[in-house]
């Protein structure tokens, strides 16, 4: 089978230097379809498109070629490598795989572009021309049988518009640095709004949760002078997860006790002390205001009991098991809400519906702690069912094979069938708008 082969030229707006100014990625890539690298991941995205896990490539500086998932489970996935297929021989790794393309690079440089007006923010406008056009200067290391360019142009905005709304970065200005997860431990590194693990936002119960694994920032000892910062599962009760804010300090709240940063006595590493010098102030990066105004301007109203009229029942979290049991809107062991990832968050304990081994028929649905670069998490709705997303297998409750849980399975009948409780509508009507 011949190894099908194109490039890809994408222009990415990476930084506005001053008014007027820009610093612009180009990157040229080469595609082969049904092709995989592996053992050369370095991290891993969902991407909607090749041209979004492409943008994602050049946004990360130790990227050499992408793996994009185009069929089956998990379709979206993108897999960012440190290496390519140039780089290797085949036994390290380079694999057919027709639910697989893989993307490498042949040529980066930065352009230096002057603006001659300020450009409107506007969504991505993708443009194709043919293989012919002579706008790239640009001569691959190996030439394509029947290569289509398409290229790329994301207009300037001050933040990304991938990012979904609320999303923000917590600066000090002082260390002109960002919080960031590094492994397991919290620190402050050089701001750059376009690696998750910078990324925060407000839950409703006021919790700053990362967006790169969803955990919440919280403390896991008694709150102290110089106590390190950690990432914990996201739990509404703990009140060592809960924060204000005063002035320009990020407080654990019920304390006096402030997010700090360079200190000796701290070392490398965000802590809570009682300080309130400039390395105790956070802002929002890239805008004047403070972390606190980035909150949700109100409670979601989006919690709901997820109903199956042919048990007259609700799924009901009972120690680590899912079950359905008589419906009792009164009790967050039944209350779910959409994330905006598409997952199934429980309202009692904020960890999502899962399944923690191959799908397949009459396999348990599980708790999670949310992650959402796990396809395994993210639910779709047809009609009336609740779908494992990229599958045919439906949330089912009652049949003898299932047991006493909540499964998967590919039955379409009543038990299959689930509504919002007290609601004549779908469980996917409960999503919130936008996402």
């Amino acid at each position: 089978m011949a190894v099908l082969l194109s490039i890809c030229a994408l222009i990415f707006v990476s930084q506005i230097t001053q008014r007027g100014e820009c610093l612009v990625e180009q990157a040229i890539f080469h595609t082969k379809e049904q092709t995989y690298l592996a053992n050369h991941v370095i991290q891993t995205r969902q991407a909607e498109t090749e041209l979004e896990c492409n943008m994602h490539c050049v946004a990360d500086g130790s990227c050499a070629s992408v793996n994009y998932k185009t069929s089956g489970i998990g379709k979206g996935l993108c897999e960012i490598n440190s290496k390519t297929l140039e780089d290797i021989f085949d036994a390290d790794g380079s694999l057919h795989n027709p639910e697989f393309n893989h993307l490498y690079i042949i040529e980066k440089k930065n352009l230096h572009r002057e603006i001659k007006e300020e450009v409107p923010t506007s969504q991505p406008i993708m443009k194709q021309s043919k293989s012919t056009a002579k706008k790239t200067e640009v001569t691959p290391k190996q030439p394509a049988t029947k290569s289509a360019v398409s290229e790329m142009t994301v207009a300037p905005t001050t933040q990304s518009t991938t990012q979904p709304a609320k999303e923000f970065l917590i600066y000090n200005k002082g260390h002109n640095k960002c919080i960031s997860i590094g492994n397991e431990r919290i620190a402050a590194r050089s701001c750059n709004p376009m690696t998750d693990s910078q990324r925060w936002r407000w839950t409703q119960y006021e919790q700053l949760q990362s967006i790169f694994n969803q955990t919440c920032l919280s403390v896991r000892e008694t709150p102290v002078n110089w106590v390190r910062v950690k990432l914990s599962t996201c739990d509404r009760h703990d009140t060592y997860q809960v924060w204000d804010c005063v002035d320009d300090f990020v407080r654990l709240k019920g304390t006096v006790l402030n997010l700090n940063y360079g200190n000796l006595q701290g070392g490398d590493n965000v802590v809570l002390c009682n300080l309130t010098g400039g390395w105790s102030k956070w802002k929002v990066y890239g805008e004047d205001v403070r972390v606190s105004e980035k909150r949700p301007q109100a409670q979601p109203a989006k919690e709901f009991l997820i109903y199956n009229k042919g048990h007259n029942k609700c799924i009901s979290i009972e120690n680590e098991r899912i079950a359905a049991r008589p419906c009792n809107p009164m009790t967050d062991n039944q209350r779910w809400r959409w994330t905006q990832y598409e997952q199934l968050q429980s309202i009692f304990d904020q960890t999502c519906l899962s399944v923690r081994e191959t799908p397949a028929n009459w396999v348990r649905v599980k708790l999670s702690t949310c992650d959402r670069h796990d396809t395994y998490q993210v639910w779709d709705c047809v009609d009336d069912f609740v779908r494992l997303k990229g599958t045919v297998l439906n949330l089912n409750y009652g049949n003898l094979q299932g047991g006493d849980n909540v499964v998967l399975c590919n039955l379409t009948g009543g038990w299959s069938m689930w509504k919002v409780y007290g609601v004549d509508v779908r469980v996917c009507e409960k999503r919130p708008q936008g996402y």
